[in-house]
């Protein structure tokens, strides 16, 4: 008798999962439809189970699946609905993006801290870190120059922010404006929930998500 952890039926399980892994964020994220995977009944999972288990199994004759087999696929494929649709992925990213949105709606004097200018200071330096980091991956040449083809914004950015007329931003006229037009920068609070651990949630202030970078 065959074993249900057969070769095929593990590779049967993974490709039928990341088929729905891939699948499920398209069709609940970006097309908006029903959640693929359902959490009480997988409408689908359920359809592709019981459409391999009785029309496409039976057409196998002796190299036909066996229950244990087909019980190791549902199990593959239904962890992955439950990862990527309905289950973790839904409510993973409620919880972590929901509280900006409710800061942003009603903000809670209760959840601010104060910052005195020590933290002030370490925050900038933090902030301008970053930036230079960005200054890096946009500097496609390497040359320590942003022209207005590799400057996010174009032109207008670099008009803008260019100090000295050569129509090149270097990297601490980068870094200056920056740091002027962030409110982080110059913002006395910061929100009490950590902005490492929620999407949206500015390091310091209310933060500005209409800003380019802070949108990549």
């Amino acid at each position: 008798m065959r074993r249900a952890f057969s070769i095929r039926a593990i590779a049967i399980g993974i490709a039928l999962a990341l088929a729905l892994a891939w699948l499920a964020p398209w069709n609940d994220w970006f097309l908006r439809n029903a959640y693929l995977f359902n959490n009480f009944l997988p409408p689908i999972v359920s359809a592709l189970l019981l459409l391999a288990a009785v029309v496409v199994n039976p057409l196998l004759g002796a190299r036909r699946l066996v229950r244990g087999e087909l019980a190791v696929i549902a199990a593959l494929v239904l962890a992955a609905g439950g990862l990527s649709s309905i289950g973790f992925a839904r409510y993973w990213t409620i919880s972590v993006t929901a509280p900006a949105r409710m800061l942003a709606r009603e903000p809670g004097r209760a959840l601010k801290v104060p910052l005195d200018d020590a933290a002030r200071a370490r925050l900038r330096v933090q902030l301008a870190d970053a930036m230079r980091g960005d200054f890096a991956r946009q500097d496609a040449d390497g040359d320590g120059r942003l022209d207005a083809h590799e400057a996010w914004g174009g032109a207008a950015r670099v008009a803008g922010d260019d100090r000295d007329g050569d129509a090149l931003l270097s990297v601490e006229e980068y870094i200056a404006a920056r740091l002027a037009r962030d409110p982080r920068a110059s913002a006395s609070w910061r929100w009490a929930l950590p902005a490492d651990l929620f999407l949206g949630v500015a390091e310091a202030g209310a933060g500005d998500p209409d800003d380019a970078e802070f949108r990549r």
